[in-house]
């Protein structure tokens, strides 16, 4: 056990290969629908309304009209606040799937078997004639290639899973350091000790960085945790990180359906205009009047007849 810095994990791999143990990995990783207000109750309809109230609630009920909300922007901030809880569920599963993968190809590299010690390289003293000295000579220097080659596969499976497990660390702590502003001052001073089997949950976490930052501020709680057996220590570890989830999802959503104010009341009416209502253009009483021509007499309908010949004539 030791102090731990949870700060972004350098990249570079040493050149030579090493076995890893659980000691060194941990010492590598170093570094929102919105609910609108309820609608005030409507008297009944069949209740009978008082004498000179009629005038006054219909007055109210128009400046309670203008003063709701616009329902199209609020459908609008529900369906992009869904489409971006939507978003983070994917990219949550993204990276539990490679959280999973880097799991099983570090539990895979650790349940290998270690190679077998090489034997010690024969002497000539231990033969009887040359050829079986140099035969013995040619197996042992087989079983040294097949060995380091053995170790080297090993090796590099160790590393690309815990590159992996470092880089989703990383993502996840560069994320939280757009909310968590002073994550490398609270952390970075903080003594927490922390056990391996809690350090390695808090870095395979979701929300990792939320909880490093939780137990930097809260030394009681990581010391609480340290004194507690391994099975008892994780289950508590997961009520905290359930905990902090719920948290820090809450004030989004909360600010996502919050109601937005209240419209203005409803801009007066335009004044009526008090100008007289315009003049009725004055007719001519020798103009004759457009009468359909099955409601004339039939000097009407004669007169009509003429006046239309003596107007083809003029053309």
């Amino acid at each position: 056990m030791g102090r731990f810095h949870w700060g972004i994990v350098e990249r570079s791999m040493s050149e030579k290969a090493t076995v890893v143990t659980s000691e060194t990995l941990l010492q590598h990783i170093t570094g929102a629908p919105a609910a609108t207000p309820a609608a005030a109750a409507a008297p009944a309809a069949n209740e009978p309304a008082k004498p000179g109230e009629e005038g006054k609630k219909g007055a109210e009920t128009t400046a309670q009209e203008g003063q709701q909300p616009k329902k199209k922007p609020l459908i609008e901030e529900l369906v992009r606040t869904r489409h971006e809880r939507n978003e983070a569920r994917t990219e949550i599963e993204v990276l539990r799937a490679e959280l999973a993968e880097a799991r099983e190809q570090m539990q895979a590299a650790q349940a290998m078997p270690a190679p077998k010690d090489p034997d010690p390289k024969p002497q000539r003293a231990q033969f009887v004639s040359d050829d079986d000295y140099q035969e013995a000579l040619t197996d042992w220097k087989v079983d040294q290639k097949l060995a380091e080659r053995q170790r080297d596969e090993q090796q590099a499976r160790i590393n690309a899973a815990q590159q992996q497990l470092s880089d989703n660390w990383n993502r996840r702590l560069e994320v939280a350091k757009t909310e968590l502003t002073d994550f490398d001052d609270v952390v970075g001073k903080s003594e927490v000790d922390l056990p391996n089997h809690i350090y390695v949950a808090v870095v395979e976490s979701d929300i990792g960085p939320q909880i490093a930052y939780y137990l930097a501020q809260n030394p009681d709680e990581a010391r609480l945790l340290k004194g507690m057996s391994p099975t008892a220590a994780l289950r508590m570890l997961g009520k905290l990180e359930d905990r902090l989830a719920a948290e820090k999802e809450a004030p989004a959503a909360a600010k996502k359906e919050e109601p937005k104010p209240a419209a203005k009341a409803a801009t007066a009416a335009p004044e009526k205009s008090k100008a007289p209502p315009p003049i009725d253009p004055l007719s001519d009483a020798s103009s004759p009047v457009e009468k359909p021509a099955a409601q004339m007499t039939y000097q009407e309908y004669k007169a009509m007849r003429e006046q239309q010949a003596k107007a083809s004539r003029k053309r």
